[in-house]
């Protein structure tokens, strides 16, 4: 009796101690893990833009769990339901995810104005670089929230953007859209060492030039009058923090 009444005891505290585990998120193939205050913002932003698209919606499906320290850390892949039950898999492996820890690669390129740049002055201090092209609708749609974060950290960190399009393609982009940040041109080479297939990207640098974050483009929220529409990039202003 005392032994039954012994594992009882210990099959609720060990159900206890699983309940009070704090829950961390991760995206199936990338690197950043969020607590669950942002994982609730993207399950709010999915479900109000379901509601515009009854016949195609994304949901968020946990794929695997793992302990991390005295937390649980749920890896989730976003899956794309169609009628008819059609179920595609948007979640995915991308090279660059895989330089989080590791240091960045060495470059030579030139700015707007065609002067060469190289990373050794660059990569000796916090930075923070985007990688955006000039038909990248994303890439535009954010260039004025990082402004602002460039100029709350202007004194801080260093911000560079990189582009595979020439100084006269980029150029006539910038003319339209404002983008407050150190701009390199010709970067193909280098986006392909580093293997980015998606845009936009923001890499975080700390001041030994390893990479401490990957990071897509800036997150949506859900506004006071029930729209998605686009954050302030407080999750970009998060890692920024860890690496001054």
């Amino acid at each position: 009796m005392k032994k039954i009444v012994f594992l009882l005891f210990s099959f609720v505290a060990f159900s206890f101690g699983l309940m009070s585990q704090t829950k961390y998120y991760k995206e199936f193939g990338k690197s950043r893990i969020i607590d669950q205050a942002e994982y609730d913002q993207i399950v709010d932003v999915l479900i109000h833009k379901n509601r515009s698209k009854p016949n195609v919606n994304v949901h968020l499906m946990i794929v695997n769990e793992s302990m991390r320290n005295d937390s649980l850390v749920l890896t989730y892949k976003r899956q794309l339901v169609m009628n008819g039950g059609i179920t595609i898999d948007l979640s995915g492996k991308e090279q660059v995810y895989g330089m989080v820890g590791k240091k960045f690669p060495k470059f030579t390129l030139k700015d707007l104005d065609g002067n060469s740049c190289c990373s050794d002055s660059l990569l000796n201090a916090p930075i923070v670089i985007n990688f955006w092209f000039n038909g990248c609708r994303p890439c535009k749609r954010e260039m004025p929230v990082l402004n602002q974060i460039k100029k709350e950290y202007k004194d801080k960190v260093r911000f560079v953007s990189i582009t595979f399009n020439t100084a006269g393609e980029a150029g006539r982009v910038l003319e339209d859209n404002p983008f407050d940040f150190y701009h390199l041109v010709e970067g193909k080479a280098l986006v392909d060492q580093i293997g980015i297939t998606a845009y936009p990207k923001t890499i975080i640098i700390d001041r030994n030039g390893v990479v401490r974050q990957v990071m897509d483009c800036v997150e949506s929220v859900v506004n006071e009058n029930g729209d998605v529409v686009l954050g302030k990039g407080d999750e970009i202003r998060k890692e920024i923090e860890k690496i001054l």
